[in-house]
């Protein structure tokens, strides 16, 4: 079984910070779990690697079926 290595980041050019996909519902896939109508306000610091992200808290709701 091959191991992978993990690589911890240093400094900020490793991370960025992302809007939750939620912020606009509409458009996103995943827009019926966004808190309100209005969007998810929330931002994420993720890997500059990632292009999209869903907040702790709206997939907290997409796994327990909370819907608007």
């Amino acid at each position: 079984m091959a191991t992978k290595k993990v690589v911890k980041r240093k400094g900020q050019g490793g991370y960025h910070k992302l809007k939750c996909m939620n912020h606009d519902p509409e458009n996103s896939k995943y827009g019926e779990y966004a808190p309100s109508l209005a969007g998810c306000e929330e931002v994420v610091e993720v890997p500059v690697e990632t292009t999209k992200v869903l907040c702790s808290k709206c997939t907290s709701r997409s796994v327990n079926q909370i819907k608007l």
